[in-house]
């Protein structure tokens, strides 16, 4: 994705509800290149569901783990207090920076793709 329809994705993402629901979307920039993006969605009155992608040649530098915690903390200043995620059971490094950002498995699924996840939960 270009930056140009990075930020018309976000622009979109960011009107101030989708579906009823608060939601944001934000892009994961260096130096005015973007190298991913963050987001969570409301999924109940005082939870959210977070989601990140950093691009291939940018992962492994700290970006998830940075962006992740200042959306956390952009959700707890919203009110939220509950976030989830998942992360599929194959991709150990999103397992390790979610347990490192303090996540907690509590159960295992299937994703809307057919693919065998953990079901995560933290406290904000």
């Amino acid at each position: 994705m270009d930056k140009a329809d990075a930020v018309k994705l976000i622009a979109e993402f960011n009107a101030p509800t989708y579906q009823g629901k608060v939601h944001k979307l934000l892009a994961i920039t260096d130096n005015d290149q973007v190298v991913g993006y963050v987001s969570f969605i409301e999924t109940a009155s005082e939870t959210v569901s977070i989601g990140v992608e950093v691009y291939a040649p940018f992962r492994r530098q700290g970006y998830a783990y940075a962006a992740i915690s200042q959306l956390l903390t952009m959700a707890n200043a919203y009110g939220y207090h509950t976030a989830t995620g998942q992360v599929r059971k194959d991709n150990a490094a999103s397992l390790a920076l979610c347990k490192k950002l303090g996540f907690t498995i509590v159960s295992e699924g299937m994703s809307k793709r057919g693919k065998p996840v953990y079901n995560l939960v933290k406290s904000i």
